[in-house]
C-alpha cells in the first residue's frame, strides 16, 4: 500500500454479545420408589440476532467420558422436564441468524450510463460450438453488431432501456432506484441486465459469473436478487427459468439450487413487477469460488428477462458457539419408613407402651400414610406430614403398621 493512501471504511456495525445464558437451580422430584426427575429452566439473552438450540447429553456407553446429545424436544424448549437418575450435561447452541453488517461477497447494481457488456456471460470461447450471447449496444443508426436494433435472440444487454416496435415486452425501471416501475422516479440512467435467452448459449447457458473470495467455509451463502419476466401481461410466451451455482477453481459445482419457472401464466400477479428471488448455498469448505447464474430454458417465443440487484453475502462467523451445564440427578431418594423406639408397657394392664414411624423422602407438602391396622378389612389410614410419629399410650398386643407414600402407591 502507497503511504498516506486510506480507504475508508464506513457503516461498519459490530453487535453486542448476548449475555450468557442463566441455568436454573434444577428442582429435583422423586417418586415412592426414588426415580428421580429434575426440571431445569434456561434463560437465554433475547437478541434478535440470535435463536438458540438446546440439548440434552448423555455420557455414551462405549466412552462414558463423551456425551451423546439430543435436541430438547419440550415446548418451550428451553426448559427441561421428567430428567431421570444419571448424570447429564445441557448445553445451549448460539445460531447467528442476522447482523448489523454481514460479510458481503458480491453487490452487483449494473451502474448508471449508457448500454454496456457484463463479464462472464457466455460467449463464443465459453461452450463451442455454441456462439453464447451477442452484446447489444441499442444504437439508433446501423450497422448493428448483432444485425439488429432490437435486443432479440440470442442477445444480451447491460442497458436502463430498450427498443422495440411492439409492446410484447414491459418496460421495466432501474430496480436499485425504481423497484415498482413509477413514471418519472429513480435514475433514468440507471441499469439491469437485458437477457433475450434463446438457445445459442446451450443448455444451460451461463448468464452470469463473477468470482466471490474471502468465503467463510461452511456458512451459508445467501442470495438475494430481482428478476423481470420481460413478457407484458396477458403476453403468452415461455417463463424464463434460472439455476444458481457455485463453482470452484477446478469447475466443480459445490451448490447448485433452480428457481422454477418465474411468472410463467400469461396473467400471472408477478407480470410487470420486479420478482425477489432469495437463496441460500452451502459453499463447502471453499474459500474463492465463482458464483454462476445459468439459463434453465432453450425456448424461444418468450424466455426473455432483467436482472437487478445481485446480493450475495454471508452471515460472519460467530464466536460463540455453546454454553454447558453440568447436572447429576442423584438416586437413593426412595421413600423408606421404619418402626424405632420400640419400648413395653410398663405394667401389665398399662396404656404406656411407645413406639415411632420414621418415614424418609416423602413429599412434605403431601405427606404420607400409615396405619396401625394393615391386617383388617378396611385399614385405618392417617395422613402425617411429618416424620417421626410418635406414639406413647399403646396397651399391650399386636399392631399391624404398614406405611405408604401416598393414597395409592408404595405400600410398605
Amino acid at each position: 500500500m502507497l503511504a498516506g493512501c486510506i480507504f475508508p471504511m464506513s457503516g461498519i456495525m459490530l453487535d453486542e454479545k448476548p449475555a450468557d445464558p442463566i441455568f436454573s437451580d434444577p428442582v429435583l422430584t422423586y417418586n415412592c420408589k426414588g426415580e428421580g426427575t429434575a426440571t431445569v429452566t434456561v434463560n437465554a439473552d433475547a437478541s434478535p440476532n440470535y435463536n438458540y438450540s438446546y440439548y440434552l447429553g448423555k455420557p455414551d456407553p462405549a466412552n462414558p467420558s463423551n456425551y451423546i446429545y439430543t435436541l430438547n424436544t419440550n415446548t418451550p424448549a428451553n426448559i427441561f422436564k421428567d430428567i431421570p437418575v444419571g448424570d447429564y450435561k445441557i448445553k445451549v447452541e448460539y445460531n447467528l441468524v442476522a447482523v448489523a453488517t454481514y460479510s458481503n461477497l458480491l453487490i452487483e447494481d449494473f451502474g448508471n450510463g449508457p448500454p454496456t457488456t457484463t463479464t462472464g456471460i457466455a460467449d463464443e470461447f465459453t461452450n463451442p460450438p455454441y456462439k453464447g450471447y451477442c452484446f447489444n449496444d441499442q444504437r439508433t443508426v446501423g450497422p448493428f453488431p448483432c444485425g439488429t436494433r432490437s435486443v432479440e435472440d440470442n442477445q444480451y444487454s447491460v442497458a436502463s432501456f430498450f427498443w422495440r416496435n411492439d409492446t410484447s415486452w414491459f418496460p421495466f425501471k432501474d430496480h436499485t432506484t425504481n423497484p415498482n416501475n413509477l413514471p418519472n422516479t429513480g435514475r433514468e440512467d440507471g441499469r439491469y441486465l437485458l437477457v433475450n435467452i434463446g438457445k445459442e448459449a446451450g443448455p444451460y447457458g451461463r448468464l452470469y459469473r463473477k468470482p466471490i473470495i474471502d468465503v467463510i467455509p461452511n456458512q451459508p451463502v445467501i442470495v438475494d436478487l430481482y428478476i423481470g419476466n420481460l413478457l407484458n401481461y396477458g403476453k403468452s410466451g415461455y417463463a424464463p427459468e434460472l439455476r444458481f451455482e457455485l463453482v470452484n477453481g477446478a469447475g466443480q459445482v459445490v451448490a447448485t439450487q433452480n428457481t422454477g419457472k418465474i411468472a410463467e401464466g400469461a396473467y400471472d400477479p408477478n407480470r410487470t413487477k420486479w420478482v425477489k428471488i432469495s437463496l441460500s448455498l452451502n459453499p463447502g469448505n471453499y474459500t474463492n469460488l465463482d458464483f454462476v447464474i445459468r439459463s434453465g430454458s432453450q425456448e424461444y417465443d418468450g424466455n426473455d428477462l432483467v436482472i437487478d440487484d445481485i446480493w450475495v453475502r454471508q452471515l460472519p462467523k460467530s464466536c460463540l458457539q455453546d454454553k454447558t451445564l453440568t447436572l447429576k440427578v442423584p438416586s437413593g431418594q426412595g421413600f423408606s419408613a421404619e418402626v424405632t423406639n420400640l419400648n413395653g408397657v410398663l405394667c401389665k394392664g398399662d396404656a404406656n407402651g411407645t413406639f415411632s414411624i420414621v418415614a424418609k423422602n416423602f413429599d412434605t407438602d403431601k405427606g404420607f400414610y400409615y396405619t396401625l391396622n394393615g391386617g383388617a378389612t378396611n385399614p385405618t389410614w392417617v395422613n402425617s406430614k411429618v416424620s417421626p410419629v410418635n406414639f406413647t399410650d399403646k396397651a399391650a398386643g399386636s399392631y399391624d403398621i404398614r406405611v405408604r407414600y401416598d393414597n395409592n402407591a408404595c405400600l410398605l
